[in-house]
């Protein structure tokens, strides 16, 4: 069984409309979902999916240095990516931006494969 080791990730809870989304600033990646739980549990998907590919293509390390995070011996830390929230306005649209609501930050415990 290869080496694992357990990180702490920050996600942010956004409601958008009537949707809600879960995104992860450390991975750029987010689930949504009519409700917080759906949200989550699409992150979860999302976020098995994502670390799987890089798994398999063998592109885990690289990947996480390009997000900004530090490797240390037995230690990942991702980056501190600071809040913003502005308008967002879908490419090619006509109609007004979207002005997502942030409602507050939690915390979820993941695994990850140690790169060798």
């Amino acid at each position: 069984m290869p080496h694992q080791i357990e990180v702490k990730l920050k996600l942010d809870v956004i409601k958008e409309g009537d949707y809600y989304i879960i995104y992860s600033p450390a991975f750029q990646i987010s689930g949504y979902g009519k409700t917080q739980k759906n949200a989550l549990k699409d992150f979860d998907e999302t976020f098995k999916l994502y670390i799987g590919d890089l798994v398999e293509e063998g592109k885990l390390l690289e990947a996480l240095l390009d997000l900004g995070w530090t490797l240390r011996k037995t230690n990942f830390k991702p980056r501190h990516v600071k809040r913003s929230f502005s308008g967002i306005k879908p490419a090619g649209s006509r109609t007004k931006a979207v002005s997502p609501k942030f409602i507050k930050s939690i915390s979820k415990d993941v695994t990850l494969p140690v790169p060798v």
